[in-house]
Formats: C-alpha cells, structure tokens, sequence
C-alpha cells in the first residue's frame, strides 16, 4: 500500500517542479548566468552587473536607469562592502550622482533602504537560527577586519516608487513607468548574500505579505536556496507565529481554508481524510520548521502559500483552483484575469495578484494535483512544457503583480 502523501511531499514535489519551470529561456527574472557570477564579486560589483545587464529598463525617453549604493558608511562603500546600513537609489544615466556625498543627499528617487536589526532568540525563532547560521559561516569563512561584520537586516520598501508630493511633477521621471520594487529587491537580496548578511522581516502591509513570498521564492530560484533570508517574516512577540504562514488569514479565514481543501482534495476533487490530514499539515507549520526544511520542501512552502492568497483573494474570488480557469502558460488569458482586478485593488493583497502569481499559481495546482492522483512532478512539468505554446513560461518569476501597479515591493 502506498504511504500516505504529507505536506511536505507536497511541497518538495511544488518546489522542484517551479525549479524546472524556472530552468527554462526567459522564465526569470534575473538571468542565471549572473547569479553563478556573483559567487566571488563584491556587491558594489554586484550592482555594476544589474547595471550593464539592464535589469531597471530605461525611462519614457529611452535613457538607461542605473541604480547606485549609498550609505553613510562611505569607507565600506569605497572598498565594494554592503554597509550595515544603506540604500539602493535608481537614477537615469545622465542623472547618476557623481560622488558619495551625492549619491547620500536626500531626495525622492525611486530607492530601496535597508538596516541593521536584532533577532531575539526566543522571540524570532527563525531569525535566530539563521543568525547563528550566519555567524558560524563567517567565523568558517573570515573576511578581514576591513569587512563589515555580517549583520541581519531589515528592508524599507516604502519609496521604490514616491508619491512625489513635494516636488515638481515635471521632475517625476519615473511616474509613468513600472515600479522597480521586484528588481531592487532582488539586487538588494543578491548584495546580502555576497556579503555574508542576512534579512529579516518584522512586519509586513498585506500587500506585501504576498508579495515577499514570490521575492524569496525568485531568490531561492536564482541560488538554490534562501541563504539568510528568512523565508517568512516573523511576530517576535508571538514566537513562530508568521503573517505569511498557513496558519495566520490575512483577512478572510474562510476563503483561505476553502481553497486548501480544494486544492488537497482526493481522486475525483473528493474530500476525504488525507484532505483532512494536509489541511491539518499546513496549518500547523510554524517559523522554526522552516529552518529544517530543505530548499525545495522552503521553496515550495513559499508557493503553496502564495497559490493559497492567489485563491483566496485574486480574480474570480470562489477559492476554486485558477488551472480550472485558465492555464499557467496562457500568457494573454493571465492578463486580462488579472489587469482589472489589480488595477481595482491597488495597495491592498487583491493587488498583488498579476498575471505572473496567477500563472504560478496554476502551475503549483498542476504539480500537487498530479502528486494526489499519483503523478510525479517531473511528468506533471514535462506537460505543461509540451503543452505551452512558445515563450508560455517567459519572465513567469519576474514580476508578482502588473508591472505598472503603484507600488511593488
């Protein structure tokens, strides 16, 4: 007799099946060819990559956008370091500050800040371990008293595309253009892993409760695992407890458990025990499992997460499963599911859900449905592949939400 499927089969069996999905031409973000090259580079370097790869586009004139490093630390940023604290500043070429005391002055622009923070062990159980992890790497791996000590962070999305209420609309140059948030994220996320740092989260919008989970999940993509980066943000003041986990609804309690027993039901879409027994699974994963878990079981927890939102609060709002719908390579049909609901629900988690996290989403669906009924994953992915029409998989783990939502991050 066949033993049982438990959550975490289905989370390994999600996460390799995005990993060969995201394997293919075009399908993420970043090109993998630059991640395995960052393994010796400074992140100053790092940032001079993005920058002659032309990851943050160009503005409405056709200028390319370069992004900068700045922090009051100038001596860490002089010698290619990620400071303890800083900033990520997007500029049109012309416009790229000169110095460091430029590239600091105050300003709005299009930036992403991070800084240092503090896990308490006892309270951010997550955060803790991965600390010690890191510590442990350093003190195998010195990097010379020149080296800032490898800190965790914390990461200030609120400006990756400003209001721009205090200055001349004239001046905006990056008002009518897709926000950068997704991009600086992964440039930042990248930086932290060349210098040994790590990143946690304390608190979260909803908007980026969802979001996060596809951020994390690009940058598990792109190396292989999450690194330092926790996968999930964590409530210190209610020990492994997580806002982004299975067991916190972010607002709809009933619409988040009605999608995990459609999605876990058996052969024939039946509800039966082992349905039962997933939901149970899911729902009693805390931040401190995570750190047990390993890069394909973490990754596809991200996924199962983020397919879970997607059908609680994206398009169509029945918490049935998006594959009924409209398939995950069906670029055009993803579009036009998503583009109203997004642009009616921006800045909250409805917003979240681009055409992107819906086709994801499908293909999470794809994989732990074929799981239930006894199909490996590889098979389930070869399906898809075969059935998608050419570029059907393109920049699928580039972008969560609509390129030109008011803010993601």
């Amino acid at each position: 007799m066949a033993k049982p499927l438990s959550f975490l089969d289905l989370a390994q069996g999600v996460g390799k099946g995005h990993r060969a999905i995201a394997a293919t031409p075009g399908a993420q973000r970043i090109n993998p060819a630059m991640r395995q090259a960052q393994k010796n580079m400074l992140p100053i370097e790092i940032v001079e990559q993005y920058n002659n790869a032309g990851i943050f586009g160009k503005t409405e004139r056709g200028e390319p956008i370069r992004a900068t490093m700045s922090s009051s630390h100038q001596d860490a940023v002089k010698r290619g370091n990620m400071p303890h604290t800083g900033r990520i500043r997007l500029d049109p070429e012309s416009k790229v500050p000169k110095d460091l005391d430029e590239a600091h002055a105050r300003g709005e622009r299009p930036s992403l800040e991070w800084y240092d923070t503090t896990v308490k062990p006892g309270k951010q159980l997550l955060g803790s371990e991965l600390f010690m992890r890191m510590q442990r790497e350093a003190m195998r791996n010195p990097r010379g008293a020149s080296t800032p000590t490898p800190v965790m962070t914390e990461i200030d999305a609120m400006n990756v595309k400003p209001e721009g209420y205090r200055i001349n609309p004239d001046s905006m140059w990056w008002k009518n253009l897709p926000a950068k948030g997704k991009e600086m994220y992964a440039l930042a996320y990248d930086m932290m892993r060349a210098q040994g740092h790590g990143n946690a989260a304390g608190t979260l919008t909803d908007v980026n409760k969802a979001r996060r989970l596809g951020n994390v999940a690009s940058h598990s993509l792109g190396h292989g695992d999450t690194g330092f980066i926790s996968p999930v943000m964590e409530m210190g003041y209610d020990p492994g407890l997580s806002t982004q986990l299975f067991h916190y609804p972010v607002s709809s309690n009933k619409s988040e458990a009605d999608y995990l027993q459609n999605l876990f039901r058996g052969k024939g879409m039946v509800l039966n025990d082992q349905t039962r027994s997933l939901v149970d699974e899911a729902q009693k994963i805390r931040t401190p499992d995570l750190a047990t878990m390993s890069p394909d079981e973490t990754l596809g927890t991200l996924l199962l997460r983020e397919a879970q939102l997607a059908g609680a609060y994206g398009p169509t709002g029945t918490s049935a499963l998006r594959f009924n719908h409209v398939r995950p390579y069906d670029n055009p049909g993803l579009k036009a599911l998503a583009e109203p609901h997004v642009l009616g629900n921006q800045n909250t988690i409805e917003g979240a859900m681009g055409p992107a996290t819906l086709g994801r989403q499908g293909t999470t669906e794809a994989i732990v449905r074929g799981l239930i009924q006894g199909v490996e994953p590889e098979v389930v992915i070869k399906m898809l592949l075969d059935q998608a029409p050419p570029g059907g998989f393109k920049g699928r783990y580039k972008k969560g939400g609509l390129a030109h939502a008011a803010v993601i991050s």
